[in-house]
């Protein structure tokens, strides 16, 4: 089958169905997993502690923000 290879490797991880694809039937989860995410991060950036990887940081610029939420919201459906 397909793999998730055709998106780029930060949007990767939203691929929950591993259809190489964000399908819209699966928008409220993969939603529900970026704001986990950006959750995640914001805690333990506020409590000072490392993040070794922000999973919600779609655009790689070091930080989770809505930037990165638009980012993942493009490629619904592509």
């Amino acid at each position: 089958g397909p793999s998730s290879a055709s998106l780029p490797p930060p949007i990767q991880f939203f691929d929950i169905s591993g259809s190489g694809r964000i399908a819209v039937q699966n928008l409220e989860v993969v939603v529900q997993l970026w704001v986990d995410e950006w959750k995640r991060t914001l805690a333990a950036d506020l409590n000072g502690a490392p993040v070794d990887e922000k999973k919600c940081d779609t655009n790689t610029d070091g930080a989770c923000d809505i930037r990165d939420f638009s980012v993942l919201m493009f490629y619904v459906e592509r």
